[in-house]
């Protein structure tokens, strides 16, 4: 009977739906008790969203952690240099790794299966015919120093290639039209990096070439003709010392710069922005404290703030062929206002000879300018146009201006 008798009662038990569990409450002044159900507390750190935009400076951190200890080796498989065919009937790829370190991917379709030694991956060969590479496909091979992506490839998923530490050359294939978070992340050995995705649409944040180059000498950077979009912070490092791009070739087929695309790019020392060129997004050039020369082509209608903030060696702004730090191919009132504003480092600017109208807010903020001519066919001064210019020792107004704001 008394074994009868649990039997009925665990029964019950397990038919009850769960309790919330209360914590001892207070005393309230009516006296009553208040009591707290920890099923509904959520601490601080629980509340807290995990942010959509990561910023550029913590991504390396946020790989490694993703890392663990520093373990980056994929646990071998049993025969691990045995073809093996995916189970995906919509894919054909196969793989195989050689005893010398040659992986060979082959098939139609995306690469589904990534159970090879990472370790051992010395070489890539992804044959045509394949389209998709997944996320951390080849994250941590460490020792892989030559890949060769086919022209049917359209994705790179995220952290790819991320610390692939050894790779000295990149080349992205001309039909991928889409690059995961840090898709070459902390490549720290990279020299050169020719990007040929002509396709490419995308302009949102994904720290593509994190860090790439950083134990180098320097990093090159090659654009295709046919490309129109250099991706938002393809290259932003944010204020971190891993910014190595020495050299950046950009084709006049461009036409947009996304923000924050060479952001903190230390190594720079000169860029030249062509015609074709309609848009630079915000911080684009931001910190890139070694940026010398700047030539900027008359098609750029677009400059957001910040695109050149923080870069001391810029102190003078004019026309083409003026010998001046920015050089632009502007004319009457095509004069983009975000190329001044807030530039606290420039000392002098002179002004298309035909302008007509000083924007509001155009020169706010150019604490060291000192030097400015306004021409004679100016007849309109913004609103703050020359606000905190707290250098400037002469203000001279051109005859023909008619209003100020």
């Amino acid at each position: 009977m008394k074994t009868q008798f649990i039997s009925a009662l665990l029964a019950v038990s397990l038919l009850m739906p769960t309790l919330p569990v209360f914590s001892a409450g207070n005393e309230t002044d009516g006296g009553q008790t208040e009591f707290e159900s920890r099923e509904t507390v959520q601490t601080d750190a629980e509340a807290i969203a995990e942010p959509t935009d990561i910023p550029a400076a913590a991504e390396d951190d946020i790989a490694a952690d993703e890392l663990g200890s520093g373990d980056i080796t994929a646990e071998p498989t049993e025969e691990p240099y045995a073809d093996i065919s995916l189970a995906d009937e919509e894919s054909t790829v196969t793989w195989s790794l050689s005893q010398d370190g040659v992986l060979t991917i082959s098939g139609e379709g995306a690469i589904t299966d990534t159970g090879w030694d990472k370790a051992s991956v010395k070489k890539l060969v992804i044959s045509e015919g394949v389209t998709v590479i997944p996320d951390n496909a080849f994250r941590g091979c460490e020792a892989l120093t030559d890949i060769n992506m086919p022209e049917s490839l359209t994705s790179i998923g995220d952290y790819a290639f991320d610390r692939c530490i050894s790779l000295p050359v990149i080349r992205i294939p001309k039909n991928v039209t889409h690059m995961g978070r840090s898709a070459f992340g902390s490549c720290y050995n990279v020299e050169r990096i020719e990007w040929n995705a002509v396709k490419y649409e995308e302009n949102i944040n994904n720290y593509t070439f994190f860090a790439a180059g950083r134990d180098t000498d320097g990093v090159e950077v090659i654009f295709a003709d046919g490309t129109e979009i250099i991706p938002a912070y393809i290259f932003g490092t944010g204020w971190y010392n891993d910014a190595k791009l020495t050299r950046v070739t950009i084709p006049s087929s461009v036409k947009s710069i996304g923000y924050g695309a060479f952001y903190g790019q230390s190594g720079l020392t000169e860029i030249n922005i062509p015609d074709g060129v309609e848009t630079i997004g915000s911080s684009a050039f931001y910190n890139c404290s070694s940026l010398k020369k700047v030539t900027i082509g008359a098609s750029v209608n677009s400059v957001g703030d910040t695109a050149f903030h923080e870069c001391p060696e810029l102190k003078s702004i004019g026309p083409k062929g003026g010998g001046y730090d920015i050089e632009y191919a502007w004319t009457g009132d095509s004069l983009q206002k975000n190329v001044f504003k807030g530039m606290k480092y420039v000392t002098k600017i002179e002004l298309p000879n035909d302008m007509t109208v000083v924007q509001d807010d155009m020169f706010r903020g150019c604490e060291a300018l000192t030097e400015i001519s306004l021409p004679d066919s100016l007849t309109s001064i913004g609103d703050y146009a020359f606000d905190r210019c707290i250098s400037l020792p002469v203000i001279r107004i051109p005859k023909n201006v008619t209003h100020m704001g």
